[in-house]
């Protein structure tokens, strides 16, 4: 099966596939950011801040 790329040139197009691909990035992003922040407040205080 031959792609052809230039079928995506049209916005239409584009935009249709488009639309049905983004909710994973956002879902990805979300997933990723929850994780991130997470960490941040789980970390364990730092065993160098003695002074």
């Amino acid at each position: 099966m031959k792609v052809r790329f230039t079928a995506y040139s049209n916005p239409t197009n584009f935009l249709h596939i488009a639309a049905k691909l983004l909710p994973w990035p956002w879902g990805l992003t979300v997933l990723v950011f929850a994780v991130g922040l997470f960490g941040a407040f789980a970390a364990p205080p730092d065993y160098q801040s003695r002074a």
